[in-house]
């Protein structure tokens, strides 16, 4: 089964959302964010390829899913080579109106 693991910049995006969203008394699309959010990582945990995948390296993908019912993307990281234990790491939350950079996977994937 996959771990689960966060990315210093996906933490501050979910934060940073958060504090938006709470800034805006929107309570309930918090509570539906990090609902939405446990189901993804009990997904990425069983399935950890479940996502599109963006980009490769070698067997280093760079995948996109997006959330059931919240309007976010995370892009995720997972290495096939490191076998089912392997990390699938969180790198960005995205809303799904937000332009984004182009896709690749961070530098410490060779």
């Amino acid at each position: 089964m996959a771990r689960i693991v966060y990315a210093e910049e996906f933490s501050s995006d979910l934060e940073r959302d958060i504090t938006y969203l709470h800034r805006l008394h929107e309570l309930g699309w918090i509570r539906t964010l990090m609902e939405d959010l446990t189901e993804m990582e009990s997904l990425l945990e069983h399935f950890p390829r479940a996502g599109h995948e963006l980009a490769r390296q070698r067997t280093a993908a760079l995948l996109r899913l997006r959330m059931r019912r919240a309007p976010y993307y995370v892009w995720y990281s997972y290495d096939e080579a490191t076998g089912e234990d392997g990390p699938a790491t969180f790198l960005r939350l995205f809303h799904t109106k937000q332009q984004t950079a182009e896709p690749r996977l961070p530098p410490e994937h060779p």
